[in-house]
């Protein structure tokens, strides 16, 4: 163990690739900060190892009791010797023994439910992750259309109308489902009231001329009130109470000129709500 004079960490060795790095220094560095520090860099472990061999020292010998020599390269250098070969560490063979009885357990018992009859093969990732239920390749794969279901789908893509009983169908299945109250955008039954007799374009027109012809909400201008084909549309007035009997009956009128998108937002209840 030795003490890092920078931090003053007990570390078990300080390294360029190692301790060091936190610091942002290299081992030459911190040598010349530190003459006289206790470091251990693997570099000089490597060197010193190769000074060893050349003495006829012994060889340095895997732990698990295989007698094969371990071989020094560079990345030990970063890395320090390892004490075991690959694969030879025990506490990995006996996860590997394990793996090995899972792939022996799961072969051919495993179908993919795409529907081609052929069986998942098992492998050693599948210990951690699990047993998908499809090949690689058969996400898309499923059972074959009919030549009905093929026709009707072609001809929707055709813009062909459907048939009587298809119709039937999706009204008896559509009934009910956003009426009335079930509706988001359900005001009371506002929509099938009449409007006023008074609601002109030549009141509408002097309502937009009122607010210089702008957004009430956004302020946007008459002219950048595009459509989707980029076309010029007027600025559409808006009954800030959602009554369409405004102008009759003794009501005053409660109007304002909106955008395109400030007027959808507001009937679909995500708008900014304008007290009159």
């Amino acid at each position: 163990m030795v003490e890092c004079q920078i931090c003053h960490k007990i570390v078990k060795q300080i390294t360029e690739m190692g301790h060091l790095r936190l610091h942002n220094i290299t081992f030459k560095k911190y040598k010349k900060l530190f003459p006289n520090s206790e470091n251990i860099d693997n570099r000089i472990i490597f060197e010193s190892y190769q000074k060893w061999l050349d003495n006829g020292q012994p060889k340095i010998f895997c732990k698990c009791g295989c007698n094969r020599e371990i071989i020094i390269k560079e990345y030990c250098i970063y890395c320090g010797i390892p004490e075991y070969l690959y694969g030879h560490n025990p506490r990995k063979q006996k996860i590997s023994i394990e793996i090995d009885k899972f792939i022996e357990e799961h072969t051919n018992k495993h179908l993919c439910n795409c529907g081609c009859n052929q069986f998942i093969k098992i492998l050693r990732s599948h210990y951690r992750d699990g047993i998908p239920n499809r090949i690689d390749g058969h996400q898309n794969v499923g059972l074959k259309r009919s030549n009905n279901a093929r026709s009707n789908i072609s001809n929707g893509h055709k813009n062909i109308p459907c048939k009587e009983s298809t119709r039937d169908k999706l009204s008896k299945i559509r009934k009910g489902k956003w009426s009335k109250e079930k509706n988001p955008g359900w005001r009371g039954g506002v929509w099938d009231q009449p409007y006023c007799e008074r609601w002109t374009e030549r009141l509408r027109e002097t309502i937009r001329n009122e607010y210089n012809r702008k957004c009430y909400i956004c302020g946007k201008d008459e002219k950048d009130n595009l459509t989707k084909t980029n076309k010029v549309r007027k600025l559409s007035v808006h009954h800030i109470d959602m009554d369409k009997g405004q102008g009759c009956d003794g009501k005053k009128w409660k109007l304002v000129p909106l955008c395109m998108k400030c007027h959808s937002k507001l009937h679909h209840g995500k708008g900014v709500i304008i007290n009159g």
